[in-house]
């Protein structure tokens, strides 16, 4: 075999291989966005209900949480998590489809953790979350 064709069985086969990489992420991104619309359908709140992601300043420090309910007049249940440095924030749609039918859920990215997350927190600020809780 000559230069010339290996360079042009090469050229061909790299060709070959980008299209189908092509087409698996087209396939993908189009296999994402149905589930991602799926996912919204099941777990859209109603208008009587509560979708909100907010910041609030707790202790000094900016924290987040995720409000999510059917109706804003049901029970408050307020599920503290991450801390420090996970949070389970993202699997709220996931996690609360049922709950949040009887329940206003407050997701609390507490400090230190997922949004909340700041490199400026002391770490001495970072204990045991029963000490941020309002009671």
């Amino acid at each position: 075999m000559n230069l010339k064709k290996v360079l042009w069985i090469s050229g061909k086969t790299f060709l070959g291989f980008t299209l189908l990489l092509m087409i698996f992420f087209f396939v993908l991104a189009v296999f994402k966005m149905i589930r991602d619309r799926q996912v919204e359908k099941e777990t859209a709140v109603s208008t009587e209900g509560i979708s909100s992601l907010e910041s609030v300043r707790i202790g000094g420090v900016d924290q987040w949480i995720l409000i999510r309910g059917q109706k804003r007049d049901n029970p408050i249940l307020l599920y503290i998590h991450g801390g420090p440095g996970a949070t389970d924030m993202f699997l709220s749609r996931k996690i609360d489809k049922e709950i949040i039918k009887d329940f206003v859920v407050v997701h609390w990215d507490q400090r230190g953790a997922g949004k909340s997350f700041s490199p400026f927190i002391a770490r001495k600020s970072i204990s045991l979350v029963i000490h941020g809780v309002p009671t």
